[in-house]
C-alpha cells in the first residue's frame, strides 16, 4: 500500500514537473524574441562648418603710468582696482623744486623782454640818425646786432620756461582714459623718477580686443568662403566667444583686424567684443568659434551613433524590412551632440543610437525611438513575472505538507 502510494506522488511531481518544464519553454521562447534597438532618424540642418581656437583677451588700450620727472610721492588719489575717469589725478610727485624752477624761468623772460625793450629804443634811434648822416654806420649796425640778440634772447627765455611748466605738470599724473587701475608699485614717500618703472597700469573700461591664432588651411577656407574679408573686415566670418565655464558669452564680438604676416604657419586675428558689464578681464582666456563656411543643408546623426575602426567610420541603419545594415560614412564637423555626415546617408533614414549589443548587422530588429523609452520608463512598473512561478511552486508544495501531517 506504501509503495503504491510512492509511485503515484512519484507521477504525480513528474506530471508538475513535466508542466513547469514546459511552462519555462514557452517563457523561453517569448524572450528570444526580435530584440528592440533605439533609432533617431538622421536630420537635416543648417549648419556652418567652424574651428575653435583658444583666444586671449587684451584690453582695448593700456598705459603704465610712470614718472617723467624726479621727486617724492606726495599723494595717491586712488583705490586699487577702481574705475578711474579721464584726466582724474592719480599722483602727485613734491612739486617745490620745479615750482621754484618756473619762478626763476619766469624772471628770465622777464629780464629778457626788458632788454629787448631797450634794444628795439637803441636800434631806432640809431636808424633816425643813420638816415640824416648824424651817425656813424657801426654804431647802426651795433644797435641792430643787440636787438636781434636780445630777441635771440627772449626766445630762449620763453623755452625755457616751458620746459619748466612742462616739468611742473608732470608731477602731477593724471588719468589717460576711463579705465581701471591697477595696483600701485610705489607708496606715497618713495622717491621716484624716470627711471622707476611703471607706477601702475590703467586698462581702459568698455571694448576689449581677443587675439587667437587660424592655420594657413583654415585660413584658405576662409578666404575661399569670404574672399572680401582680406580687404574689409565688416564682411568677415562671424565669430562667438565661450568662457571658461562654458557659456557662450553674450555680446557682440567681431574680426577686426588680420596680422600682415603668418608666422609658424598661423595667422594671429584680432576680435573686438563689447564688454558693457566688465566680464573679459585682460589676460583671461576664452574658446574662439570661427565660422569658416556659409549656412547650408547638411544631413547629421547623434554622435553616440558613430562608430569608428581602422578601415573607416560607419553607422548601423534599421532599413525598410527593419533589418541592421551597416553603412560606411564620410563624417564632417561636430556640432554639440551631433555630428555632420557629408557622406552615406540620407535624411530621414533610422540610426541606430542604442541596443547594438542586442542585434548584429543583418539581424532583425523592433525599432523605438528615444521619445518611446522614456515614456516606457514613465510608466508604472506592473508585477514581476519572475514572481509567478514561485507561487506556482508554494501552491504545488502546500499539498506535500498536507500529507507529511497526515502521516
Amino acid at each position: 500500500m506504501f509503495l503504491d502510494r510512492f509511485v503515484f506522488a512519484a507521477a504525480v511531481a513528474a506530471a508538475g514537473g513535466l508542466m513547469l518544464t514546459g511552462g519555462c519553454d514557452k517563457e523561453e521562447t517569448q524572450t528570444v524574441s526580435v530584440p528592440a534597438v533605439v533609432v533617431e532618424p538622421a536630420v537635416e540642418m543648417d549648419f556652418a562648418d567652424s574651428v575653435t581656437e583658444v583666444g586671449e583677451v587684451k584690453a582695448f588700450d593700456t598705459v603704465d603710468l610712470s614718472a617723467n620727472v624726479s621727486g617724492f610721492l606726495t599723494e595717491a588719489n586712488f583705490k586699487e582696482g577702481e574705475l578711474v575717469k579721464k584726466g582724474t589725478k592719480l599722483f602727485q610727485i613734491d612739486p617745490a623744486v620745479y615750482e621754484a624752477a618756473v619762478n626763476k624761468a619766469e624772471a628770465d623772460v622777464n629780464k629778457a623782454r626788458a632788454q629787448l625793450t631797450n634794444s628795439e629804443m637803441e636800434f631806432e634811434r640809431q636808424k633816425k640818425l643813420i638816415s640824416s648822416n648824424a651817425t656813424a654806420k657801426t654804431s647802426y649796425d651795433k644797435a641792430e646786432m643787440n636787438l636781434r640778440t636780445a630777441q635771440a634772447e627772449l626766445k630762449s627765455a620763453e623755452a625755457a620756461l616751458k620746459e619748466k611748466q612742462v616739468d611742473l605738470n608732470y608731477t602731477k599724473i593724471l588719468a589717460p582714459f576711463d579705465g581701471y587701475i591697477g595696483f600701485k608699485n610705489f607708496s606715497v614717500g618713495n622717491m621716484v623718477g624716470p627711471s622707476s618703472g611703471a607706477l601702475a597700469r590703467v586698462t581702459r573700461a568698455g571694448d576689449v580686443k581677443i587675439y587667437f591664432s587660424l592655420d594657413e588651411l583654415t585660413l584658405l577656407k576662409i578666404f575661399e568662403n569670404y574672399p572680401d574679408s582680406q580687404t574689409d573686415v565688416t564682411v568677415a566670418p562671424k565669430v562667438r566667444v565661450f568662457l571658461q565655464n562654458g557659456r557662450e558669452y553674450g555680446e557682440k564680438v567681431r574680426i577686426s583686424a588680420w596680422n600682415n604676416m603668418v608666422q609658424d604657419g598661423t595667422l594671429q586675428i584680432q576680435a573686438t567684443a563689447a564688454d558693457p558689464k566688465d566680464l573679459l578681464v585682460p589676460g583671461m582666456y576664452v574658446k574662439v568659434v570661427v565660422q569658416v563656411s556659409p549656412l547650408k543643408k547638411r544631413v547629421m546623426v547623434k554622435q553616440e551613433a558613430i562608430m569608428r575602426e581602422q578601415l573607416g567610420t560607419f553607422v548601423f541603419v534599421v532599413n525598410a524590412q527593419n533589418r541592421i545594415e551597416r553603412r560606411k560614412i564620410v563624417p564632417g564637423m561636430k556640432n554639440g551632440g551631433y555630428q555632420v555626415v557629408l557622406e552615406g546617408l540620407a535624411p530621414g533614414e533610422r540610426v541606430v543610437v542604442e541596443g547594438l549589443q542586442k542585434a548584429g548587422s543583418g539581424d532583425v530588429v523592433k525599432p523605438i525611438t528615444a521619445q518611446q523609452t522614456a515614456s516606457k520608463a514613465a510608466q508604472p512598473q506592473k508585477a514581476d513575472k519572475a514572481a509567478q512561478p514561485q507561487k506556482t511552486l508554494k501552491a504545488a508544495a502546500a499539498p506535500g505538507k498536507k500529507n507529511a501531517a497526515e502521516k
